[in-house]
């Protein structure tokens, strides 16, 4: 109350920046919560399924088109299995990637890109939605990953329009390191 006997709505606090960013992953990861239980609980005949396909979830979610730096990614992808981003080459340095590059093309088809993730990037900063828009992009069956600065990982398995998300989770330690337990299996970060 102020004076007069009149109510005076107090002003409303503005988000600061790093809210905003925190606030806009906090929407990407629970679309892409909504988006994979979704496709869990129900197909098209009401029985349970751990996949969908792209044309459902652009029913539930929107997922952009891959911006200008995936499709670097995507083309570089073509010539081998990781693409390290520059801005991130200190994660992964160029000596160390050989051996992770040797493991990847060991197994099944798998694409990695380690890139770092903004609000402000064409993708928002999603790094879920990044990750189909790098399989499309690609438009090749696999496991496709991708780890941002702070070396949050997301992934999923494309099989023709069928994607799953397999349980991804990158290991402590040094990123080569990290990545051959990864995806080398024997580890805690074993890929299923």
């Amino acid at each position: 109350m102020t004076g007069g006997g009149r109510d005076v709505a107090a002003p409303r606090p503005r988000l600061s920046r790093g809210m905003r960013v925190l606030l806009a992953l906090l929407i990407g990861i629970i679309a892409a919560v909504v988006t994979r239980n979704v496709a869990l609980w129900l197909s098209d005949d009401g029985t349970r399924k751990d996949w969908t396909t792209r044309t459902e979830i652009e029913q539930v979610a929107n997922v952009p088109p891959a911006d200008d730096r995936l499709r670097d990614a995507a083309a570089r992808l073509a010539e081998s299995p990781l693409y390290v981003d520059p801005a991130l080459a200190y994660l992964l340095p160029e000596s160390e990637r050989e051996d992770v590059v040797d493991v990847l093309r060991g197994g099944e088809p798998t694409f990695v890109v380690v890139m770092p993730f903004h609000e402000e990037d064409g993708m928002g900063g999603n790094i879920e939605a990044a990750v189909i828009a790098l399989a499309d992009q690609v438009g090749e069956d696999g496991r496709y990953v991708i780890i941002d600065q702070r070396r949050y990982d997301a992934g999923i398995q494309r099989t023709g329009d069928q994607i799953s998300w397999p349980v991804v989770s990158l290991p402590e330690g040094p990123m080569a390191d990290s990545l051959i337990r990864m995806f080398g299996g024997g580890g805690r970060g074993e890929a299923s």
